[in-house]
């Protein structure tokens, strides 16, 4: 089983400039910074800097096919042994899927570059993993050169 000691996931807020200000379930921090989340719950992160659009996102917990199905799957295979696969694996994910362990969030690295101005930014996960691609995209392009 998973167990609720794998319910905390770290997750890195970088922003551009940096020394923002983050507020996130109830902690106020500078950015760059790391926060452990748990896993099982969204979470709501609000990125301000004077002179710069505020940045909310919403960070949503759900049932990853390959995090959190898939790694229940095998450490309940591995503890349980593949001889018991059927109820051993079966129980043991049972477990997971009702104390949260098979949820997962969708990211550990947030990186948001700031734009001046005035006014909010409404980001969801799926926002932030589409500009980590294309970052990543960038740097490759970079490093070919």
């Amino acid at each position: 089983m998973r167990g609720s000691g794998r319910t905390i996931a770290s997750v890195a807020i970088i922003t551009e400039p940096q020394e923002a200000n983050i507020a996130c379930d109830g902690q106020r921090l500078i950015s760059p910074t790391t926060v452990n989340l748990d896993k099982a719950t969204d979470h709501s992160i609000i990125i301000t800097k004077t002179g710069y659009k505020a940045v909310n996102i919403r960070l949503r917990s759900g049932v990853r096919p390959f995090k959190g199905v898939g790694a229940s799957f095998v450490e309940n295979t591995a503890a349980w042994g593949w001889w018991t696969l059927g109820i051993g694996t079966a129980a043991g994910m049972i477990v997971d899927a009702a104390s949260g362990s098979m949820k997962d969030l969708n990211t550990t690295e947030i990186y948001i570059q700031l734009e001046p101005g005035e006014g909010i930014i409404n980001m969801t996960d799926g926002d932030l993993l589409k500009a980590q691609k294309e970052r990543q995209d960038k740097t490759k392009a970079l490093n070919k050169k």
